[in-house]
């Protein structure tokens, strides 16, 4: 309304310049304009005053909505975070050597074959080395909670914030949740009673299928994280 406002403004004072007398040039100094002289440049100055407030207000509607944008951005963000961490963090506990300290572990690490090998070999009915603030007592029943509810942690993450989620993240996080080795997670056979022993993978291929999927939430979490000062660790 007020850029229209100024407008008119504008064509008024130059209208009323334009017509008539707007100055007497037998008079000296600010005397030379006339009352319709006077009027014209009134209007022109509250036209140019009312621009200059619409443009400001523009400008600081506008930064407004970016920082609104980016606030939402950095939620959308923080949130992604989280799920990748909720999906990851019990590997990296199983893959932690409990000697070592401090008992931190880089979720990129994930990727590497030592830390492949440490999932395959460690015994998935055994207590977590890290707390997950749940209550249960083995990585067991802690692989089925999490394969349960990442795929609809991560999806529904996409529905609230995909207007401010970048579309090759996107493509990541619906990757990751539909990946069957979540499903493979979910299902782990519950064979304690004849073992005595379950580890995360049988054999070879199982261990090919974790690096797999390893291989597209490492890059996410790796993007998520950038410039991070936690150092993206467990």
């Amino acid at each position: 309304m007020h850029q229209y406002l100024s407008i008119v403004l504008t064509l008024v004072g130059a209208l009323v310049g334009f017509v008539g007398k707007p100055w007497d040039d037998t008079r000296p100094g600010l005397l030379k304009f006339t009352t319709r002289g006077w009027i014209s440049v009134g209007i022109l100055v509250i036209g140019t005053a009312s621009s200059l407030f619409a443009v400001h207000r523009a400008s600081e509607k506008a930064a407004f909505e970016a920082h609104q944008r980016r606030m939402v951005k950095q939620l959308a963000y923080a949130d992604i975070r989280f799920q990748l961490e909720r999906l990851a963090c019990p590997f990296v506990s199983l893959a932690i050597d409990t000697t070592a300290e401090p008992r931190r572990f880089p979720i990129e690490s994930l990727g590497s074959p030592a830390a492949a090998q440490r999932i395959a070999s460690a015994d998935v009915y055994s207590a977590p080395a890290l707390d997950f603030g749940f209550d249960d007592t083995s990585y067991f029943t802690i692989f089925q909670r999490v394969a349960k509810a990442a795929p609809e942690g991560l999806k529904e993450t996409i529905r609230t914030y995909s207007p401010w989620i970048d579309g090759e993240d996107i493509v990541s996080l619906r990757a990751i949740a539909d990946d069957p080795f979540l499903g493979y997670l979910e299902n782990l056979p519950d064979n304690r009673a004849t073992t005595g022993v379950l580890h995360a993978f049988q054999n070879d291929d199982e261990i090919a299928w974790y690096s797999a999927f390893m291989g597209k939430v490492i890059p996410l979490y790796t993007r998520v994280t950038a410039g991070s000062d936690e150092g993206g660790m467990c």
